[in-house]
């Protein structure tokens, strides 16, 4: 185990250094503008993923900060843009590059492009901000390549200071979260989920340590550029909350509390100007975007509208819960949470619908019986039940 947990192929080791580069870059920056800061984010997307997914960056960075400077591209625009360009390289790069759709290619820094060019689309004045500022926000470097992106106002306005406590203690939390990732990863690889003759406990228990193996890597990376921000006085960055989410009570706390960034970005831009309509539909649309943006594989869009369409169903369960068994509800809530978080979330780290079905049906559909079971069950109580309070069980 202690050898395997050392090893550490080349594509990783670029990785690695790209990231204490990110570090030592955070730490001594003062002047965000300077030219040898956005030749350091230049140099940092080398050295993680060589001249020709770094072109590609470059690129998209040229096209985005000349539509944003001389023509009036809207944010939406933007975000389709920029979804488009993560297509095409997801489409079509694979061509000149194996390792596309693996855990080291540009799709991440793509995707927070999007992220970025929207914010600037809603925020850039031309009158008063300049393409060294829009240089500057794009390639910032604590989120360059991990996330998470703040609006372009609030990069402005935001100024350095020397942080008044050191984020020692969150890069001791990341450095926890790669140590456990790489245990989960070595101990309970993909392979154990497609594994036959296994009992159904022994299943649910290999699906829960996968996918919640597979989220703290994400822990890992947004805790150290949770650090990195608050080098630079961004201290209120963090984005995901590893105990709200593993102990979620609702689909709201996930999306509440993991990948925060990204959740405010999909809520400002399209969830609030849609849920006039219906709140229903506005989740489900935005459920979408978010699983569009996130790429092409349709695991995505499994995932997403899933959690999205199980929201009522658990929201009246909760309620239920409450209703019925108030002592109980802190652990049962957090029980119906685990269950279908584990089981919707494989089909977003699985990334193949074929091995999703073989999962899926080696747990007897669970998640998908759990929630038509508890919908029968409400639809025959709801006559009987007209008091039910309205708690917010969200």
């Amino acid at each position: 185990m202690i050898k395997k947990l050392s090893e550490v192929n080349y594509l990783e080791r670029r990785f690695l250094a790209s990231l204490l580069l990110t570090l030592f870059v955070s730490y001594t920056m003062r002047n965000r503008t300077r030219t040898h800061n956005l030749l350091s984010a230049v140099l940092i997307l080398y050295i993680a993923f060589d001249y020709r997914h770094t072109a590609y960056i470059l690129a998209s960075i040229s096209l985005n900060t000349f539509l944003l400077r001389y023509t009036e591209t809207s944010a939406y625009m933007f975000t389709v843009l920029n979804i488009v360009i993560l297509y095409i390289y997801k489409i079509f790069g694979a061509l000149f590059e194996e390792r596309i759709s693996g855990s080291f290619d540009i799709s991440g820094v793509l995707m927070l492009m999007t992220i970025k060019m929207c914010y600037l689309g809603k925020e850039y004045n031309k009158r008063t901000d300049t393409v060294k500022d829009a240089l500057s926000y794009i390639l910032f470097i604590p989120g360059l390549m991990l996330g998470p992106a703040p609006t372009f106002r609030s990069f402005m306005e935001n100024k350095y200071e020397r942080p008044k406590r050191p984020p020692y203690a969150t890069f001791l939390k990341a450095l926890g979260f790669l140590v456990l990732f790489q245990v989960l990863r070595i101990s309970i690889p993909r392979s154990h989920l497609l594994e036959e003759d296994v009992l159904l406990p022994m299943r649910w228990a290999y699906l829960y340590l996968f996918t919640v193996g597979n989220r703290i890597k994400f822990y890992f990376a947004w805790h150290f550029s949770h650090g990195c921000f608050a080098f630079q006085n961004f201290p209120d960055l963090l984005n995901a909350d590893f105990m709200k989410v593993e102990l979620a009570t609702s689909v709201k706390d996930l999306s509440t509390y993991w990948n925060v960034c990204t959740g405010v970005w999909l809520k400002n831009c399209f969830f609030v100007p849609m849920k006039e309509k219906s709140i229903f539909w506005a989740s489900i649309g935005t459920s979408a975007i978010s699983a569009l943006w996130h790429g092409i594989n349709p695991c995505y869009l499994i995932m997403f509208l899933s959690l999205s369409a199980s929201i009522p169903i658990v929201k009246e369960n909760n309620r239920l819960l409450q209703s019925f068994f108030p002592s109980l509800f802190w652990v049962l809530s957090r029980i119906q949470m685990l269950i279908l978080t584990t089981y919707f979330s494989a089909s977003f780290f699985l990334l193949s619908v074929s091995d999703l079905m073989y999962v899926w049906r080696s747990v007897y559909f669970a998640g998908h019986v759990f929630l038509a079971f508890s919908l029968a069950v409400q639809i025959a109580l709801r006559p009987f039940l007209p008091q039910v309070g309205k708690k917010n069980t969200d």
